[in-house]
């Protein structure tokens, strides 16, 4: 099947109206995934490093003592290796979710990145079509932590997508924008279960110092990838200040597993996580 390239003008018209500062200049392209890319530029098969390097947490917090998430190493189903499982099991309340994360160290100055993912969703409807839709929603998404110049603060730049499953305008591809999920008009169908692997794509940069204050003053979305659809983006977000008990520079790339209404256990396996740094932006934007 061949590459399906989203209109920039459409999406760049649903995100506007969102408020976000999209200039619409991304390059009508497809976004090439970090595999295709040399691999001493990337930190490949993060999943490779197992369940201990993969802590996971139950989101909100607060939830019952009997709420239980967990990760385990599998080998089937697989695209070859191990390959993760997160799982989103039970005691939790309606719309919990599972939030397992990895800590990767950065190499100096790194300001670009290109993160893609392997996946398999459960079987389920999709916006609770004939029957009740077991997930919610599947979430990746890959921040990069710097130091500012006060003591305990770094500026967090977040990219992350979601794909929606129940909601208003499911199934869609959504945004954060750093406070909430907002949807790029982009709608796809994604089949769950077994050998129903699908992949993911997320390139972004961090932007320039207008400001002349050290650091990027914003972020910016380049583009999107998912199965066959190449979607460019051109939007640019706000950073922001947080409160991190570090002493250096690192990335974060995480999944989240929201549950519905109803709580049901699922769980989604992840294989091939790659993450490539870059020091300037290669995509030519």
């Amino acid at each position: 099947m061949g590459w399906k390239i989203v209109p920039m003008a459409a999406v760049i018209a649903v995100v506007a109206a969102l408020g976000f500062n999209g200039r619409g200049d991304a390059p009508p392209r497809t976004p090439v995934l970090p595999s295709q890319v040399a691999a001493s530029r990337c930190a490949v098969q993060l999943d490779d490093a197992g369940p201990a390097a993969w802590p996971v947490w139950v989101d909100p917090p607060g939830q019952p003592a009997s709420a239980v998430a967990a990760v385990e190493a599998v080998t089937a189903p697989g695209r070859g290796g191990a390959a993760l499982r997160i799982g989103l099991l039970s005691g939790a309340d309606a719309y919990t979710g599972a939030h397992a994360y990895y800590t990767h160290q950065l190499p100096a100055g790194a300001q670009a990145f290109a993160l893609s993912f392997d996946y398999l969703l459960p079987p389920t409807s999709l916006n609770n079509r004939e029957h009740p839709s077991i997930a919610q929603a599947f979430e990746i998404s890959l921040s990069l932590w710097k130091k500012s110049d006060k003591a305990g603060v770094f500026y967090r730049y977040e990219w992350g997508l979601q794909y929606q499953i129940v909601g208003n305008t499911a199934p869609d591809w959504r945004l954060w924008n750093g406070t909430d999920w907002v949807t790029t008009g982009i709608q796809q169908e994604l089949v769950g279960g077994d050998d129903r692997w699908h992949t993911v794509l997320i390139e972004g940069y961090v932007g320039a110092d207008r400001d002349g204050n050290g650091h990027g003053d914003d972020l910016r979305y380049v583009a999107m990838r998912s199965d066959d659809l190449a979607i460019p983006l051109g939007i640019d977000l706000p950073l922001q200040e947080v409160q991190v008990d570090a002493s250096q520079d690192y990335a974060t790339v995480a999944v989240q597993l929201d549950g519905n209404f109803q709580q049901d256990p699922y769980a989604v396996t992840i294989d091939n996580v790659v993450l490539c740094p870059y020091a300037t932006s290669p995509w030519g934007d």
